[in-house]
């Protein structure tokens, strides 16, 4: 997996977390 790939992930792990607690 690429760095850039990775921080993708993250994002959009961030952001459905995010949206679970909103």
């Amino acid at each position: 997996m690429e760095c850039g790939q990775l921080v993708w992930w993250l994002c959009s792990v961030l952001i459905k977390l995010v949206v679970f607690v909103v």
